[in-house]
Formats: structure tokens, C-alpha cells, sequence
């Protein structure tokens, strides 16, 4: 009993391989799946048949798998997603409202230094770092959006302020160090 099926086509002047097998069509133009160093513009003939042999074999053609690419998640939308879990877990409204600020103090920050639609992944240390550390803060305000950014990003990229803040501390070390 024969479960597939193994045709010639034409497409524009170009000739490739159909093969039908379990109710699905599958378009090959050259003999690489079936490690055959020929090509179906060369001899197509050939080709079927090589894919005929193949099929007799057990040999069965591999459904394409699509990747889906993710978009990455930009700063924004990792905030915005943390304030809406924080909201989700009833955390307290003083929080809340300085996880509301906190993202309106990241947009203008953006906004302020050009870098709109800043992604997770390219997120560095000096942007955490000119963010937090403004002159007309005191080191309380520092620490109070320090300590709300931290769990609005930890939502999306766990530890990544942790990090941040490592790398934070070892460059005020050095500051520090510097200046005496």
C-alpha cells in the first residue's frame, strides 16, 4: 500500500519535487533533505526518483517548523506589566503610586535623553545609573524609586537589578576611591 506520492513541478520556469505524503504536500527544489547533491533544475527525474527510493526506505519528509520571533520587551512595557501585577496582588497604595511614578519618571527619562523604546536586553548599568542618580534627588528619593523599580523589572527579567545594583555599588566604590 502506497502512502505517498512523489510528482514533478513547474513554477516559473524552475522545476521542483512535490512529495505527498500523509495528507500533506511538501515542495523540495534540491536533494539536500535527502542528502543527495543534486539539484532539481539539473535533472528532475533523477531527483523523483532518488525521492522515491528514499520514501521506500521509511525515509519521511520533516514538517517546517515556523519560529516565532518575539518581539523584545522594552523597559516600558516591563514596568507597566510589573505595576499591573503589583495592582493584581493588592500590594498597598502608596506602592502603587510610586510604581505609577516611577514609570512616568522612566518615559520622561526616555524622553529626555533620546532613547525611546529602550529594550530589557539592551538596558545597561550607566541608563539605571543616570536615572537614579540626579542632583535635585536626595539619596532617600534615590533609594525609594531604586526600591520600586527593582520589583516592577523583577517581574520580567528576574535579578536584573540585583545585578545592575552590584555593578552600581563596585562603580561608587571606585567613585569614592577616586576622589580621596
Amino acid at each position: 500500500m502506497k502512502v505517498f506520492n512523489v510528482t514533478i513541478g513547474k513554477d516559473k520556469n524552475q522545476s521542483f519535487i512535490n512529495v505527498y505524503c500523509g495528507n500533506k504536500r511538501y515542495r523540495f527544489w534540491s536533494g539536500k533533505a535527502i542528502n543527495v547533491k543534486l539539484k532539481s533544475s539539473e535533472d528532475a527525474k533523477l531527483l523523483k526518483a532518488a525521492f522515491e527510493l528514499k520514501l521506500r526506505e521509511g525515509w519521511r519528509p520533516m514538517p517546517k517548523k515556523n519560529a516565532i520571533r518575539q518581539k523584545p520587551i522594552t523597559v516600558i512595557q516591563a514596568l507597566e506589566h510589573g505595576v499591573g501585577i503589583k495592582v493584581s496582588q493588592r500590594c498597598s497604595d502608596r506602592f502603587i503610586k510610586d510604581a505609577q511614578r516611577v514609570v512616568k519618571l522612566w518615559k520622561r527619562y526616555e524622553s529626555d535623553n533620546n532613547i525611546k523604546g529602550l529594550t530589557l536586553d539592551n538596558l545597561h548599568v550607566s541608563n539605571i545609573r543616570e536615572f537614579l542618580v540626579r542632583p535635585n534627588w536626595s539619596s532617600k528619593t534615590q533609594r525609594t524609586v531604586k526600591s520600586t523599580l527593582s520589583p516592577l523589572l523583577n517581574e520580567c527579567k528576574p535579578g536584573l537589578v540585583v545585578r545592575l545594583q552590584r555593578k552600581l555599588n563596585f562603580w561608587g566604590q571606585k567613585l569614592r576611591e577616586s576622589s580621596c
